[in-house]
């Protein structure tokens, strides 16, 4: 276990950070035995991190690059997780592997209103007694610190408009959003769409707003996929939110299925609440050709992808879309809203398709499964447009910022 900093003490005494003397330093180059040239940044890993989160997936595709780019090896490297946090173990191995690396653990709570509450107490000192030049944060709110400048990522901003998660957080969303970009060095985000609404949301195109799309690695993904006969299904990747609009998505399938008996199954992962789908797919009598896979491991994921025929998504807010690149590294192409980030990610590997048109949805799986030269040659663009979010290169556009934040004025 590494350092604690901010651990949690006896009842009714005070709280204060007490760092260790003895930190976990896995895989750190010292210079001199004076510590690296460059940068000391601290990376913010102790948010959940669910199996398909695409917080996650982003946050993890940035520290593997960070140990495959030469920029990187000039900066010492700090993650800052919860050593109670399952995925602290998985935080573990990748620091090992990142030169300049370094793994604290600190008593943050994963979320709520107390997370919150223990960044702003503990943050200030943490960065203190580490002597942190950047911060990259991934929370709200921004806690404010005199000496170390910070980097704040936005996923998205669902909270202010139709799928927010409650009142309270649509009445916070504008607020905090503006206090992030006031005390942030710079804040990044995964898609120009993103950069645009908050653009018009806070009344400000300020230069602090860049977009560093997630990255995924293709090697990892050649490793996972399963060689020999496939399986041919549609896919949908997504929990069971009202904004991923997996109603629709059935709806969609059925009205095609209606068209075309022999339509292949639908397959759909990561929804774990199924009591209400389920009904609908009876209703629909389309049980018997939905295949409910809940959450997989990802080995179990990418053979699952490469099985499929494509990827259809419908969900009406994305920060970026991350199963659509996921399907795109296979060579699948996927059937979108357009006018979102996944339109803009998939551009011509896929369909962009009015979101509200269930009969548009449905002739799209009717045409790819009837066409396979068309299905094929989508997703040929899909896997040639991939390329451009490598982990390599989007590493390098996230560094790219945390240097700039380093030397801005804020």
């Amino acid at each position: 276990m590494g350092a604690q900093f901010g651990l949690r003490p006896r009842a009714g005494s005070q709280i204060h950070p007490r760092p260790q003397r003895r930190a976990l330093a896995l895989g750190a180059r010292r210079a001199g035995g004076h510590g690296m040239t460059g940068l000391k940044v601290g990376i913010a890993c102790w948010l959940p991190l669910a199996p398909h989160s695409g917080a996650k997936t982003r946050l993890f595709g940035f520290l593997r690059g960070l140990a495959r780019i030469s920029e990187a090896q000039g900066h010492e490297w700090i993650l800052l997780g919860n050593s109670r946090s399952p995925g602290f173990a998985q935080l573990h191995q990748l620091v090992a592997q990142i030169p300049g690396g370094q793994l604290f653990s600190v008593a943050i709570p994963e979320s709520g209103r107390q997370r919150a509450l223990a960044e702003r107490r503990i943050l200030p000192k943490v960065c203190e007694e580490l002597q942190l030049d950047v911060l990259d944060l991934q929370s709200l709110p921004v806690p404010h610190l005199t000496q170390t400048k910070i980097l704040t990522t936005i996923h998205d901003i669902r909270d202010r408009g139709e799928w927010r998660r409650s009142r309270i957080h649509k009445l916070l969303a504008k607020p905090l959003l503006a206090q992030a970009l006031k005390l942030s060095a710079r804040m990044i985000v995964p898609s120009p769409q993103v950069r645009q609404e908050l653009k018009e949301l806070l009344g400000e195109d300020s230069e602090k707003l860049q977009v560093v799309p997630a990255g995924l690695d293709r090697q990892e993904l050649q490793e996972e996929t399963r060689k020999g006969p496939q399986m041919r299904f549609f896919l949908n990747i997504g929990r069971d939110e009202a904004r991923k609009r997996l109603e629709f998505l059935l709806r969609a399938y059925a009205w095609a299925l209606e068209r075309n008996p022999k339509l292949e199954m639908l397959a759909q992962v990561g929804a774990s609440r199924r009591q209400r789908l389920d009904r609908l797919c009876r209703q629909l009598g389309i049980e018997q050709r939905i295949v409910w896979m809940g959450e997989l491991d990802n080995a179990s994921l990418h053979r699952v992808l490469d099985d499929s025929l494509a990827m259809i998504f419908p969900s009406a807010l994305e920060g970026f879309g991350l199963p659509v690149l996921e399907a795109m590294t296979h060579g699948r192409p996927s059937v979108v809203a357009k006018g979102g980030p996944p339109a803009w990610l998939v551009g011509e590997g896929g369909l962009q398709l009015d979101g509200d048109s269930i009969e548009a949805f449905g002739n799209a799986m009717l045409r790819l499964s009837a066409e396979p030269e068309f299905c094929t040659s989508l997703g040929a663009l899909a896997y040639e447009r991939a390329a451009e979010f490598s982990i390599e290169r989007c590493t390098r556009l996230w560094l790219r910022q945390i240097e700039a934040a380093a030397s801005s004025q804020v």
